[in-house]
């Protein structure tokens, strides 16, 4: 008899090892039957976890070939061609007309580039509408229109040469004056006529045809707003079909409306509520949204119902990616460099979002399009919005452009579907397959937020051979598994599918190295296959294979190579002659095919364009010849060419009021940013035919060193304006700090004016002659391009140069914050510095994703809590009322406050009695404050102003070297206002300084016995017999029945005990001591201790013998004292060069600073500086190789970026080259013919005679919609009694431009913004909680919700509570609660001493929140579903049940043979 097991049992020895092998099966079988209550515990473990407790393996896309979206078919991504963002594109294609056409391949191409569909284009009015003006075709009603000037409409022409079925549309923002004129009253023609001759010339300049009219004006409908301009849209329609041509001409033309801000809803109801226009209007189309409406969805179904074709939903403006790739691998390596907020991932993702997105409920958006804003960035580095995009090219001098990982990205659907195709009649796209296209997750800025999504998918399939293509995007640290079940394809259902995808790097890889790679080939059995896709990365399944048919399909690896950018050559000049330019083929010179468009320029206001033959015009194009000097020599010319009769107007659908003109003047940047030292010159020719208008000054203008933007007559930092009265100025950040005015100046005859930069010294000549100089002791901003400014007349230029200055270097080397990583040491990071990669921190470093106010859209921060100066300050609220109380204020007279400062006049006066040797008085200066007078210890010292063009902080005056004694410093007003914000003590003394930290009364540990208290450093552990101690955000409690007690062990100096107000005592003991019994106060303090030896400390919390007035014992946390100690966080840096700037907006740190190993800076103090402000330099050094270190000692240091020096600058060559003339002469003649008002530099500056307009416009901004970062606005109208608006909940008050609203008894505070309609009311309700759906959140402050009445959009800054006794400020973020789709949507801010600050644009509900990270994962009906762990589970049961069994039969087996052999 033969056996089934491979053994004798004949034997012992055989007996043994049967045993033995049933043993092991036994064994086995329990080993896998416990598998099941691991599988359990593991599972629980996972759901306790704060991530979503669904499975993601082997998630269903049913690939069914016969449930297509009817209606909706794919159209694809696009690209936005407004507000100057392709300027520069005009530059790159003259002077690398190789790189410009690569750049417009990778956007357009379908096959090897991201095939964009679409090009949407502004109708310019030569306004700026957001980051610069795109000019007008038309200034006059008789202008024919010209399509050659700025950018946008030759870039669509040259995307169709690549593509010709991408689609073309314009849309306006503001608009020329003479169609306002006419609209303001209802009167349309003159719009009407804009329109159709700029379509007519786009017709015959480009040979076609606008495919859609943006009829409405961008993003003036908003959020629901109901502001649609039905008139006009009745004009439109009717007027166009009673052209003689329509047929020929207009009828394929296709109208969109209404271009709003998150909102379908305002035009689907003028849809429903005007029949004459429901079949007119063929796309809707909004911006930055994933919800349609309830109006919208009313009006689909209504034309379904009558048989109609439902209107087209695009999302018609949205972002593309921000921060490149290469710096998120370096900073946030978890991301792999595509995820992350405003990411590629993200970005990419929204094409899925806007069709189908659980959010949105019942009331899907199904948008079929996205177009990014922009998706070139061609417009200079710094300007509003910039950067973001699928390719910059800011460089056109060098053809430099950098392609980032978003082209690839739009690959992956954009190469794998079909396109518009004309020649069919049904305009043939892909279809939507529906059961296999989802999107969820927590709503993000017009997409999904990162890690909030389980799933992310889209498939479309051909109508003709019903290929398909699946398209996963993966923005989430989750691997996700899936199973697709593909049928009803005609055949295609076992097609070979093709797997290409997307992810970032492997160790040691570049980070571009697996960009769209051709990952597998699956076949399908029975239609089936599986896929997984990993966390950040994008995958596409298709049975298209597009790589046998396309050469050059597949992505090679092509890091940015930063050595082929190089700085702008100089010297530059431009005499706007361009003769060395071929003449293209139509005969055509530069200056006529480019429309008067000048090079390297990109204006900010106005028009600057040359011209042949400048002429006087007096509302008409054609004008009259204008005599200019010297005419037959000069050539062509630069002219600003908007005049105040034709000033457009604005785009104020933001907050402001339509048809405004500019109240801020013409200025275009040019140039590179990386420019050190330079002078600027050119010659110029105020304009004297055009009459002065009030308010409009006429002056021609230099800045210097500009790298951000403002709402200015100039976005430098650096400006020197010349007259025409002969008046000049030289401005810091928009104040005033020279001015005079020179004799005998003619403003008929050209001048030369030149301004130059040398390190922190700015000097200005005429005709060669120094009329000025003024020193910046701060070196504010170190390097930057240049800026050309006029009034709003027609100012001539000519001979325009840009040269550096003999001994002094002008080339830098600008390194980004994100161009390193954080290390674990300083070896580690010395090992790993290089030259894509120069910066190593070292310490508690923080990556923060900023606005674009801040290069890259990235900062570096660290924050310390010791202190970086010995001595005090005295903020303008520490005020006392008895007068001589040292180290506060006492005011005396009509004083108002708000957080930001206090104001007094009409002789009202604060003084400060103080001991120390040094103090310095800072306070608010702008145009309606005044003079004041300073007295110190009872003697007048001088007179100091408060007077500036717009709004700053300042330091206003100092006293150094004073004996260390006590000093009364008082303060007068004598004009207008007086301002005061904080003193600064300097003393000898030791000052105590006291860090503090924070536990939340969340924050314990439970015990049930007292042996189970710990020693670990700052922890509450909390007792309580039978329970545990409940607890939310605010308090923690347990009942007096269960004897609870509290045992914190803390280390340091000093606690505070926080409760409520109950009566019941508590008693304390402190390290074994019995301390007392303790109540209520009314600060929450209910025991605080000081002053105690540094080091590790017990404090015990109960109610001891005290008699209990309530049934819970309260706790609200401890705050912590201790001695602060230096930080070592430190950053380390090679760069080959001479020296360094360092900037970024520290608000007050202390460093030391080490180069090769020297200390070359101890202690020294960086001061509060302003957004990619200078804040430590350093020249001089060999130039050559170095390492600095940057060790932050105290405060908190933020690094934007560094400015390395290249080349050698000498601060004291002595052969400096001069404008023309020896500087000696220069400076006695200027001497004999200018007067000037001299004031010295940080101090007294506006002491002299003040210029005749006091009022020159200066830093200020205008609110241009969904600003990701704003720029710090500036105030400059203060006209009533008082700057302080204080209100009472639900009371409704009138509130003024410029104020500031308090909320009484409260830390609400709203700063209005200056353009603010008159008669504006406000009424302030507190909210409850309850009301809002706030999953994932925890209240964690103030929630009010404001009316305005009327509503306005503006620049706001809001300011609310938050409780910092509970949470620190990092943790807190206000969250506004967008009614639209019913979320809560954080708002960037800052948050310190228990106030939440954020610049805001709207207003309903907000309020301080904290994330709850137990719920902050988005739920889906899915996510309530078990585990999907049932099969695998009774497997293991299954299999372990047949080992027992089998064990169990061969024991029987064993058994019988054993019996066998006995008998």
């Amino acid at each position: 008899m033969s056996s089934i097991f491979p053994i004798d049992l004949r034997g012992g020895k055989r007996l043994i090892k049967t045993r033995r092998y049933f043993c092991i099966i036994v064994m086995l079988a329990m080993m896998v039957m416990t598998l099941y209550p691991v599988q359990l515990t593991i599972k629980a473990e996972q759901s306790s976890h704060q991530e979503k407790s669904k499975s993601l393996e082997g998630h269903l896309i049913p690939v069914n070939g016969e449930d297509v979206d009817p209606y909706h078919r794919f159209k694809g991504y696009g690209a936005v061609s407004a507000n100057n963002t392709s300027r520069l594109l005009l530059d790159y294609k003259e002077e690398h007309p190789d790189k410009y056409w690569e750049i417009m391949r990778l956007l357009f191409d379908p096959n090897t580039g991201a095939g964009l569909a679409h090009v949407k284009i502004e109708l310019g009015g030569d306004i700026n509408s957001s980051s610069g003006t795109e000019p007008a075709t038309m200034r006059y009603a008789d202008e024919p229109a010209n399509v050659l000037r700025g950018a946008s409409f030759q870039f669509a022409a040259d995307a169709k040469s690549i593509n010709p079925n991408i689609t073309t549309e314009i849309l306006r923002w503001g608009e020329p004056r003479w169609t306002w004129n006419g609209a303001a009253s209802e009167s349309y023609e003159q719009r009407y006529q804009w329109y159709k001759r700029t379509i007519d010339a786009v017709a015959e300049e480009y040979g076609f045809k606008i495919d859609y009219v943006g009829i409405s004006q961008n993003e003036r409908a908003q959020n629901n707003n109901g502001r649609i301009e039905v008139e006009w849209l009745k004009y439109f329609t009717t007027k166009i079909k009673q052209e003689p041509n329509y047929d020929e001409d207009y009828h394929s033309i296709k109208l969109v409306a209404a271009d709003g801000y998150r909102d379908t809803s305002s035009i689907s109801k003028v849809l429903l509520e005007h029949p004459d226009l429901i079949d007119e209007i063929d796309v809707i189309s909004s911006h930055y949204g994933t919800t349609g409406s309830k109006e919208l969805a009313e009006l689909q179904n209504k034309l379904i119902s009558e048989g109609k074709e439902p209107k087209e939903i695009w999302v018609s403006e949205g972002i593309a990616p921000m921060i490149n790739a290469r710096y998120r691998t370096n900073m946030e390596p978890h991301y792999k460099g595509l995820g992350g907020k405003a990411g590629i991932l993200d970005v990419a993702t929204r094409i899925i979002n806007v069709y189908k997105w659980e959010g949105a409920g019942e009331y899907p958006l199904q948008a079929i399009s996205f177009d990014f804003q922009p998706a070139v960035a061609s417009f200079y580095q710094g300007a509003q919005y910039n950067p973001k995009h699928l390719i910059s090219a800011f460089d056109p001098w060098s053809g430099f452009y950098e392609v980032d990982g978003g082209i690839q990205a739009i690959r992956h659907i954009m190469n794998f579907v079909g396109y518009d195709d004309p020649s069919t009649p049904e305009n043939e796209r892909w279809q939507y397959i529906q059961s296999a296209t989802y999107s969820d997750g927590a709503f993000f800025d017009g997409g999904v937020d990162v890690d909030t999504s389980s799933h992310s998918y889209m498939t479309l399939k051909d109508p003709n051979t019903d290929d398909y293509t699946i398209y996963i995007p993966n923005n989430s640290n989750q691997t996700r598994n899936y199973t697709v079940q593909a049928e009803n394809l005609n055949g295609k259902e076992n097609e070979k599918v093709h797997v290409w995808e997307t992810r970032g790097p492997d160790a040691g890889e570049s980070y571009d190295e697996n960009w769209f790679k051709k990952a597998k080939e699956i076949t399908p059995v029975d239609g089936q296959y599986h896929i997984e896709v990993k966390p950040y990365s994008v995958v596409t399944i298709t049975t298209l294979d597009k790589e046998a048919e396309i050469k050059n399909f597949t992505y090679s690896s092509n890091p940015v190579d930063l050595s082929k950018d190089p700085i702008m050559p100089l010297p530059y000049e431009d005499d706007f002659d361009y003769e060395d330019y071929a003449r293209d083929e139509k005969g055509r010179d530069y200056v006529d095919r480019r429309g008067g468009t000048p090079r390297y320029t990109t204006d900010q206001i106005g028009a600057f364009e040359v011209v042949k033959e400048p002429e006087i015009r007096n509302g008409s194009f054609f004008g009259e010849k204008r005599e200019i000097p010297e005419a037959d020599t000069r050539g062509n010319l630069l002219e600003q060419r908007i005049s105040p009769d034709i000033i457009g107007a604005d785009w104020a659908v933001w907050g402001g009021t339509d048809g405004t003109a500019a109240d801020v003047n013409p200025n275009t940047n040019i140039g590179d940013f990386r420019w050190l030292n330079y002078r600027v010159s050119y010659d110029f020719l105020l304009d004297t035919d055009t009459a002065l208008q009030d308010n409009r000054d006429n002056y021609a203008l230099i800045g210097l060193r500009q790298v951000k933007a403002s709402w200015s007559d100039s976005q430098a930092p650096y400006n020197a304006k010349i007259y025409i009265d002969g008046s000049y100025e030289i401005l810091r950040l928009g104040e005033v700090v020279q001015s005079g005015k020179i004799q005998e100046f003619d403003p008929n005859v050209w001048h030369q004016m030149t301004f130059e930069a040398k390190e922190n010294e700015f000097t200005l000549y005429l005709d060669g002659k120094k009329i000025e100089t003024y020193i910046d002791e701060d070196a504010t901003v170190m390097a930057g391009r240049a800026v050309i400014g006029s009034g709003y007349y027609h100012t001539l230029y000519d001979n325009l140069r840009i040269d550096p200055i003999e001994g002094y270097s002008y080339q830098s080397l600008k390194v980004d914050s994100a161009q390193g990583k954080v290390y674990e040491s300083e070896e580690e990071a010395v090992s790993q510095l290089s030259g894509s990669k120069p910066i190593g921190y070292i310490g508690d470093w923080e990556f923060i994703q900023s606005g674009y106010a801040h290069y890259n859209r990235t900062q570096m921060r660290t924050v310390t809590d010791f202190p970086v100066w010995n001595g005090r300050v005295v903020s303008h609220l520490d005020e006392t009322s008895e007068q001589g109380t040292i180290n506060k204020v006492f005011y005396e007279g009509n004083w108002n406050s708000n957080n930001n400062n206090a104001w007094g006049s009409d002789g009202a006066s604060f003084e400060i009695t103080f001991k120390g040797n040094e103090i310095r008085l800072f306070g608010e200066a702008n145009p309606s404050n005044g003079t004041a007078e300073v007295y110190l210890d009872g003697e007048f010292i001088e007179e100091i102003s408060f007077t500036n063009n717009s709004s700053v902080v300042k330091k206003v005056w100092s006293a150094e070297g004073l004996t260390e004694e006590e000093h009364i410093v008082k303060v007068v007003s004598k004009d207008r206002y007086t301002s005061f914000v904080r003193a600064e003590i300097e003393t000898d003394e030791e000052v105590d300084f006291l860090a503090s930290t924070k536990l939340a009364p969340k924050d314990f540990i439970p015990i049930s016995e007292h042996d189970q208290v710990g020693e670990e450093e700052n922890t509450v552990y909390a007792y309580r017999e039978n329970n545990t101690w409940g607890y939310n955000d605010t308090n923690a409690w347990a009942n007096f029945d269960d004897n609870p007690y509290l045992v914190i062990q803390f280390t340091g100096t000093g606690i505070d005990f926080l409760t409520n107000q109950d009566p019941t005592n508590y008693h304390f003991q402190l390290d074994g001591e019995d301390v007392g019994n303790h109540g209520p106060s009314s600060d929450g303090i209910r025991y605080s201790v000081r002053d105690l030896e540094e080091g590790p400390h017990t404090l015990v919390v109960s109610l001891g013998d005290n008699d209990r007035l309530d049934d819970f014992m309260d706790y609200r946390g401890v705050v912590i004292y201790h001695t602060p100690e230096r930080s070592d966080n430190a950053m380390l840096f090679q760069f080959e060069g001479s020296g360094f700037h360092l900037f970024g907006a520290t608000p007050d740190a202390l460093i030391d600073v080490f180069v090769d190993g020297e200390q070359v800076e101890q202690d020294y103090r960086i001061h509060a500086k302003g957004d990619r402000e200078t804040s430590y330099s350093i020249q001089g050094l060999e130039n050559t190789t170095h390492t600095a270190k940057i060790v932050v000692k105290g405060g908190e240091f933020i690094l934007d970026g560094i400015d390395i020096i290249q080349g050698v600058s000498s601060e004291d060559e002595q052969d400096q080259e001069e404008p023309e003339e020896d500087p000696k002469e220069n400076e006695e003649d200027s001497t004999d013919d200018t007067d000037h008002e001299d004031s010295k530099p940080d101090e007294d500056q506006d002491k002299g005679e003040e210029p005749e307009d006091n009022d020159r416009k200066g830093d200020q901004d205008q609110d241009k919609g969904n600003q990701e970062d704003g720029v710090e606005e500036e105030s400059n109208n203060e006209d009533k009694s008082s700057k302080l608006i204080e209100v009472e909940v639900g009371e409704e008050t009138e509130v003024y431009a410029g104020y500031t609203v308090q909320l009484k008894g409260t830390n609400v505070s709203i700063q209005l913004p200056t353009d603010l309609p008159e008669g504006t009311l406000l009424k302030i309700l507190k909210q409850d909680v309850k009301d809002f759906d706030t999953k994932g959140l925890i209240l964690a402050g103030d929630l009010y919700d404001f009316i305005f009445t009327p509503s306005h959009k503006g620049k706001y800054k809001l300011s609310l509570g938050y409780f910092s006794d509970i949470y620190k400020g990092e943790q807190v973020d206000i969250f506004h609660y967008d009614t639209t789709d019913n979320q809560w949507q954080r708002i960037d801010g800052d948050a310190s001493k228990g106030i939440v600050s954020a610049e805001v644009e709207h207003f309903s509900t907000y309020g301080v929140f904290v994330k709850d990270n137990k719920h902050s994962k988005v739920d889906t009906d899915e996510d309530q579903a078990l585990p999907n762990t049932a099969t695998l589970l009774y497997n293991y049961l299954a299999i372990g049940s047949a080992l027992l069994l089998l064990s169990v039969l061969l024991w029987i087996y064993r058994k019988k043979r054993q019996s066998a052999n006995i008998k």
